[in-house]
């Protein structure tokens, strides 16, 4: 097994690799290949991805978040559980971090709930879980009646010429009584919001 940075050309690969982990896990995938583009422009982020015989089976990205958090997202194809490659990734994560990280610093992956693979692996290196989250859906028919607004509001398009700041300020905000919040320059936060190639100001 081989662990190299990847360019934006492996995209699809690191799709494909997502795709496989979460098809095995919970039928369905969860990310697609222009999702995958979007995160090469994100300057704190690095990635990883682990090779067998030049095939793509491991995929691992982790955020240098002010050198005090290091938030990691590790994916293992079903055809390498259990080969040593959930091992490699990591290993490849906290390396990183170890060179840029602070005293105080803390590391977490983040894994499914039903990813026996990664959680073993974190249990067998002195992880412990800290904290569940949850992903909440629903079926939309065919007709969606229209929303309600509270009196006093009002809803438009966003402009990002025009919006940007007030945006930024808001969502900060609504975030800081979080857990672990901890806030982004706008720099940053429009890196992963407003500079996304998905990004449309239309919704």
């Amino acid at each position: 097994t081989v662990v190299r940075t990847p360019s934006r050309g492996d995209a699809a690969a690191i799709a494909g690799v997502c795709g496989a982990s979460s098809r095995a896990l919970y039928g369905t995938d969860d990310v697609d290949e222009r999702a995958v583009r979007d995160w090469f422009a994100l300057s704190d982020l690095a990635m990883f991805l682990a090779e067998t015989d030049g095939r793509a089976v491991g995929y691992v990205d982790i955020r240098d978040d002010d050198h005090l958090r290091f938030p990691v997202d590790l994916r293992v194809a079903p055809e390498a559980w259990g080969t040593g490659v959930t091992e490699v990734l990591l290993a490849a994560a906290v390396a990183w971090a170890r060179e840029r990280a602070v005293d105080g610093a803390v590391l977490r992956v983040f894994t499914a709930e039903r990813d026996e693979e990664v959680q073993r692996v974190l249990a067998a290196s002195g992880y412990r879980p800290i904290r569940h989250s949850f992903v909440m859906e629903i079926e939309l028919g065919d007709r969606l009646e229209a929303p309600v607004w509270s009196d006093g509001i009002t809803v438009r398009t966003f402009d990002p010429d025009r919006d940007e700041q007030a945006v930024y300020e808001c969502h900060q905000e609504s975030f800081a009584d979080h857990w672990g919040f901890h806030g982004q320059p706008i720099e940053r936060w429009r890196e992963h919001n407003v500079d996304s190639e998905r990004f449309d100001p239309e919704l």
